[in-house]
């Protein structure tokens, strides 16, 4: 057809010799090994040519029928368990952001409440008290990749950067860059326990936050990350309030520019949160730890 892009090749099998589901299938269950067989240095490629030129086990046409009515019966139960499985995990993920919204804007919570100055939530407890971030927690941003060394004592040393900072405040601090650091910057640039890392921009990527739990020696963190480093306060909260935040849809308001939306180490200092007394804090963060554990279970299995 006129309107297939030039990387589609289009397949018909000749009546009363190949099936056309049947044929499908053939070409997937074949895919492994063609991955091998037409690579190039630029650019992985099938021209018409080789595909004609592939060679497909061909029985019978009435077998082939037979074939392709067994897979589609087969493929179509699999098909249906992966919908319902994969249901069942985003009701996993619904309701972990649920637990958390509530547990960080202390609803249920006994005794009087107030109502919220702030945009993202409607009242908490009168014990609690509005604060910006930059009053909880020392905020740093990271430093920007440099493609040769900044001083000749430079050193270079894996990184922190956005990527490292998945949804629901998972971490991924196994997977890192390296870059070119001073001294001196990849002290100030350490990551402590206790510490949070927060995603500064990007449009899927900006205000995704995680907790610290390990240190990171000799590891240091690219200008795409804010670190939060928590003042008498626990951090593990904080990262639970950034993430109930998220999941409201508030950050994407309060970070909304013309062109690429950020989370600048400003506008993270500026972020007012409701803030309960650290041993609250540390309750409430060790009960959704629990809970989060538990969900993540079920979300593997």
């Amino acid at each position: 057809p006129a309107d297939w892009n030039q990387a589609i090749l289009g397949i018909q099998g000749r009546p009363g010799l190949l099936d056309n589901r049947y044929l499908a299938y053939a070409l997937v269950s074949m895919r492994p090994r063609l991955a091998g067989l037409f690579r190039s240095n630029t650019q992985d490629n099938l021209n018409a040519e080789q595909v004609g030129n592939l060679e497909v086990p061909t029985p019978s046409i009435d077998d082939q029928v037979a074939i392709a009515d067994f897979l589609d019966r087969e493929t179509a139960k699999i098909d249906a368990l992966i919908t319902k499985q994969e249901g069942m995990v985003e009701r996993l993920r619904v309701k972990r952001s649920t637990l958390i919204l509530q547990a960080v804007t202390g609803s249920g919570a006994v005794g009087e409440t107030v109502e919220s100055p702030l945009g993202w939530l409607d009242s908490f407890p009168r014990s609690w008290i509005p604060r910006p971030m930059k009053c909880l927690a020392k905020i740093t941003l990271g430093k920007m990749v440099t493609p040769v060394p900044p001083s000749p004592e430079a050193v270079r040393a894996p990184y922190l950067r956005a990527a490292n900072v998945q949804p629901d405040g998972v971490s991924a601090f196994d997977e890192l860059s390296e870059m070119w650091f001073t001294p001196k910057e990849l002290s100030s640039l350490d990551l402590l326990p206790g510490d949070v890392v927060v995603v500064e921009g990007g449009q899927g990527g900006f205000g995704r936050a995680a907790y610290v739990r390990e240190g990171l020696p000799g590891v240091g963190f690219q200008n795409s990350i804010n670190r939060l480093r928590p003042e008498a306060n626990d951090g593990r909260f904080l990262t639970y309030v950034l993430l109930a935040i998220r999941s409201t849809g508030y950050m994407h308001a309060y970070c909304d520019t013309v062109s690429m939306p950020h989370l600048t180490a400003e506008k993270l200092g500026r972020l007012r949160i409701a803030a309960p007394p650290a041993d609250e804090q540390r309750a409430i963060a060790d009960s959704l730890d629990r809970q989060m554990s538990s969900i993540d279970d079920l979300i593997a299995k």
